[in-house]
C-alpha cells in the first residue's frame, strides 16, 4: 500500500536551502523509496560537470548560449546566477511530470525559490543546517571546492538563512534519517490535504 493517493495531478515541492545543507541528497532518496509517486525535475546549468556528474542525471551541462537562448524564449520556471553561473529550471519538464499524476521536486537555490513564490502554487521546504560551523565542515568535507569558492559560499549562506521565514515549512538537516523522515511527513501530509489538486 502506497502512503500516496492516486491522483490526477500532482503536487510541486520546491525544495530549497544553502549549498552544503543536503537537500539533493534528502531528495534524491525520497525518490528512491517512491518512485512511483514522485520525479526530480533535474536543473540546467552553465558550470562544468563536477567529478562523478552526468549529463542528464545531476544536471543539464549548457553553454551560455543555449542557456541564454532558452531564457530568451522564457522555457524556464525561473533563472537564478551563483559563482559566475546560470541555473534554471525547465517549465516542460515540470508539466510533464505533474500531467502524469507525479509529484515533482524541484530542488533549488534560495534565490530561485523567491522567484518562484511570486509565481506558482507550491509547497515550500527550507532546508537547513544545524549551524554554520557544520555546514562549513560539510563544504569541506566534499573537498569540491578552492577555499575563495568556500568562503563565497559561507557568505551567500548567512544571507539566504534570513529567507527561512518565507517557506511553509523548515528542516534542519542534523541527523540524516530522522530528517528525511520529517520531510516525508511533509510531503505526506500535503498529499493527502483535501483542497489540493484533483480528488
Amino acid at each position: 500500500m502506497s502512503l500516496f493517493k492516486e491522483r490526477k495531478k500532482g503536487i510541486i515541492f520546491v525544495v530549497s536551502g544553502p549549498s552544503g545543507t543536503g537537500k539533493s541528497t534528502l531528495a534524491a532518496e525520497l525518490i528512491a523509496r517512491y518512485p512511483n509517486d514522485f520525479a526530480r525535475v533535474v536543473t540546467c546549468t552553465t558550470r562544468a560537470p563536477r567529478r562523478g556528474e552526468e549529463d542528464g542525471r545531476d544536471y543539464y551541462f549548457y553553454d551560455d548560449k543555449t542557456f541564454h537562448d532558452k531564457k530568451a524564449k522564457e522555457a524556464f520556471f525561473e533563472v537564478e546566477s551563483m559563482y559566475g553561473h546560470h541555473y534554471g529550471t525547465l517549465k516542460e519538464e515540470v508539466y510533464k511530470h505533474i500531467e502524469s499524476g507525479k509529484h515533482v521536486l524541484l530542488v533549488i537555490g534560495v534565490g530561485g525559490a523567491l522567484q518562484l513564490m511570486k509565481k506558482i502554487q507550491a509547497v515550500y521546504i527550507f532546508i537547513g543546517p544545524p549551524s554554520l560551523q557544520e555546514l562549513e565542515r560539510r563544504i569541506r568535507l566534499r573537498n569540491k571546492d578552492s577555499e575563495e569558492a568556500i568562503e563565497k559560499r559561507l557568505r551567500r549562506a548567512k544571507e539566504e538563512l534570513e529567507k527561512k521565514n518565507h517557506y511553509d515549512y523548515l528542516v534542519v538537516n542534523e541527523i540524516f534519517p530522522e530528517s528525511l523522515a520529517v520531510l516525508q511527513s511533509i510531503v505526506v501530509a500535503e498529499d493527502h490535504k483535501v483542497f489540493k489538486g484533483d480528488t
